[in-house]
């Protein structure tokens, strides 16, 4: 390991661009996921399985996927510019 980078800041190599990411689609996947799980809490509800709470922090997680997906259409000019 070299301790230059570290002692000089001036011999680091320079930051890379970063990449740019369709959030919304990001989003949307986290929320399948968070879906199909729903799916599966469900089925183990019908059959008395005993979840304790996982239908509600599934619940939490599909808000949280709402919250974002309504964060990224009001604020997709600021994150866009990032990668340019």
């Amino acid at each position: 390991m070299k301790l230059a980078p570290i002692i000089n800041p001036d011999a680091r190599r320079p930051m890379p661009k970063p990449i740019r990411v369709n959030l919304q689609r990001v989003f949307l996947a986290g929320m399948v996921m968070w879906l199909i799980a729903l799916v599966v809490c469900l089925v183990l509800m019908a059959l008395t399985i005993p979840t304790g709470r996982a239908f509600w922090v599934i619940l939490a997680g599909l808000g949280v996927g709402v919250a974002l997906l309504v964060w990224e259409r009001l604020d997709r000019r600021n994150y866009s510019q990032l990668g340019k």
